[in-house]
């Protein structure tokens, strides 16, 4: 394949299958990093191809540029790379779904797929690329849990027979509960689930097991 930006000649190593060579096409025909536009919101989410998000004031980009291209040209196999600026109208809705704000640029952020979710990683350093390729690489491995949107966890006294959960400590007190639980998910703002707060004490009082709620 021979083109005019990037990597100008890049040659077909795999398999003679036709299946693997459209994906090879699909994967090396655009540029190593592309601002975030309808085409790259179908690669990512549709296709559901991991991606690494680049927020930052466009009157910052050449500041940045080579730090953004050295990191793409190594990990294009493994990552889309896409660039905003969420100070700009036509992004506030990305930077809404992802929880950044503008005040938060320069970041940077991957989103993947794993286990039918889409899951976020926040980069939470300077910009440099050291520290970003070590965040690529702990990603890579695993070794960084996805963000989780959460209240923080509250301190109740152990003897309350019910208890407030949220996000962060969901897994714990819930799925890695030996107890049966009873567990009411609602919405602060309804106030026909407000109402139903008020039944968890009593039936938790008439248990026969206290503890199980």
């Amino acid at each position: 394949m021979l083109k005019q930006y990037d990597d100008k000649i890049v040659q077909y190593l795999e398999t003679r299958s036709t299946s693997q060579l459209t994906r090879w096409i699909e994967k090396n025909k655009t540029p190593w990093t592309q601002p975030y536009n309808n085409d790259v919101s179908y690669y990512i989410f549709q296709e559901k191809h991991p991606a690494l998000f680049f927020f930052r004031y466009e009157a910052d980009a050449l500041k940045y540029n080579e730090t953004y291209q050295n990191l793409a040209k190594e990990h294009k196999q493994e990552l889309v790379f896409t660039h905003a600026d969420l100070s700009w109208p036509k992004y506030r809705k990305i930077g809404e779904f992802f929880g950044v704000s503008r005040y938060q640029m320069p970041t940077f952020m991957i989103i993947d797929h794993k286990g039918g979710e889409i899951n976020k990683y926040f980069y939470s350093k300077d910009v440099k690329e050291s520290d970003a390729e070590d965040f690529i690489l702990k990603w890579k491995n695993g070794e960084i849990k996805p963000y989780i949107k959460s209240e923080p966890i509250l301190e109740q006294p152990t003897e309350e027979l019910v208890k407030t959960i949220v996000a962060q400590n969901f897994e714990e007190v819930v799925l890695k509960s030996d107890k049966d639980l009873l567990v009411l998910f609602y919405a602060p703002f309804s106030a026909n689930c407000k109402n139903l707060l008020y039944f968890l004490p009593w039936i938790a009082q008439i248990s026969s097991k206290p503890n199980r709620f």
